[in-house]
């Protein structure tokens, strides 16, 4: 489900809501899991961090 291709911002994370483990875990771990559904972008390989764009100085 590609749920490490995920993104934060060092307590939130953004990653698929199929990576219903990975956000136990990080819930566990003190983060805040936002799951979302991804299914369509999944079906063409993408994910989560291709739904970004970093902005740099």
């Amino acid at each position: 489900v590609l749920g490490l291709n995920a993104v934060s911002d060092g307590l939130n994370v953004v990653l698929p809501e199929a990576a219903v483990k990975l956000a136990g875990d990080l819930r566990d771990r003190g983060y805040k899991p936002f799951p979302i559904d991804l299914s369509e972008l999944l079906k063409g390989g993408g994910s989560v961090k291709c739904c970004t764009q970093e902005l740099r100085p």
